[in-house]
């Protein structure tokens, strides 16, 4: 499988490996890497971290981050796993905040509404 050269990932996140069956594929053939290497979690508030579930080497930054150890990511962060270098890219989490909709009558069949039992004066 060719690498890709950039992922998005979206909350709640995802997994950066060898293996086929994570979001981020980074192929190596050295075997270097991980087939399950890092896990990147993005908070509802917009916190994106990163895990090293791995036994390759990585850094952050050109710190290293050991198996087992999580950081914080911020934009312009530079990460090396394995032969690979990656930069954080585009965090911005205000447009996945779920937006908050009013439901009214109109919106419901007459059955749904009459189910959920809504005192007439809110009605």
């Amino acid at each position: 499988m060719a690498a890709n050269s950039s992922h998005i990932f979206y909350p709640p996140g995802g997994t950066i490996g060898t293996s086929e069956n994570n979001n981020f594929v980074l192929p190596d053939l050295n075997s270097c890497i991980s087939a399950l290497q890092a896990s990147i979690n993005i908070s509802a508030q917009g916190v994106c971290t990163i895990t090293n579930i791995g036994t390759a080497f990585m850094m952050i930054n050109n710190i290293p981050l050991a198996r087992g150890e999580t950081a914080s990511l911020q934009e312009n962060n530079k990460l090396k796993i394995g032969d690979y270098y990656l930069t954080v890219n585009e965090i911005e989490m205000e447009k996945y905040h779920s937006v908050k909709q009013e439901i009214t009558k109109a919106d419901l069949s007459e059955a749904v509404w009459d189910e959920l039992n809504i005192p007439k004066k809110l009605q």
